[in-house]
């Protein structure tokens, strides 16, 4: 679901700078002609002209994120970011490789169509605390596996919990999973933030 397809790089960059090594719009220096009068124009520019652009918001699903206000609505940042730098649509799914939806760096941001399912978060439902075991009470051992495109490839049976975890890591990096997927987001940031 597309929310830019009427906003183009040309609308972007008459408003907005972005910077692709830090992620940061800031608004440009608007002429008279945007404006009702001299004294909005002057005030405007004032208070944003050279500013960052945008807010903070909490999205429904507790992320953090950057959005604009730009040509009568609010759009996220991210969006924005891939408009102006190829002069795209955005994908229905940007993904932000650190997992930080505030950081939209262009090194960061990669379409996530199939990458995002490749780099979750844990889901609360879990209750093993490792994404892809789980613990089989008929058999008595933990249950590995791992779901792709909708299909879970089952990895086995084991008696110790820390042997299905290294099974299921294993399998999931050869498959080119993010070294995040099914790990908390506050405990992935803490991991790579060195």
């Amino acid at each position: 679901m597309s929310c830019t397809v009427d906003l183009t790089q040309e609308d972007i960059k008459r408003v907005l700078h972005y910077n692709p090594e830090t992620g940061v719009f800031t608004w440009l220096h608007r002429t008279e002609e945007y404006f009702a009068n001299y004294r909005s124009f002057k005030r405007w520019n004032t208070r944003f002209a050279g500013k960052r652009a945008g807010t903070v918001k909490i999205s429904g699903k507790g992320y953090r994120l950057r959005q604009i206000h730009v040509k009568g609505r609010v759009r996220r940042e991210h969006r924005l970011a891939w408009i102006y730098m190829t002069g795209d649509q955005p994908p229905e799914d940007i993904d932000h490789i650190n997992r930080d939806a505030t950081d939209n760096r262009w090194s960061n941001l990669r379409d996530g169509h199939l990458i995002n399912k490749l780099n979750k978060s844990r889901l609360t439902t879990n209750t093993s605390g490792v994404t892809g075991v789980g613990w089989h009470k008929h058999y008595g051992k933990w249950r590995t596996g791992v779901k792709i495109n909708g299909k879970t490839h089952s990895l086995g049976y084991y008696d110790d919990k820390d042997e299905a975890e290294r099974v299921v890591i294993a399998y999931r990096e050869k498959l080119g999973f993010s070294s995040g997927h099914g790990k908390d987001i506050a405990c992935y940031h803490n991991i790579n933030s060195d």
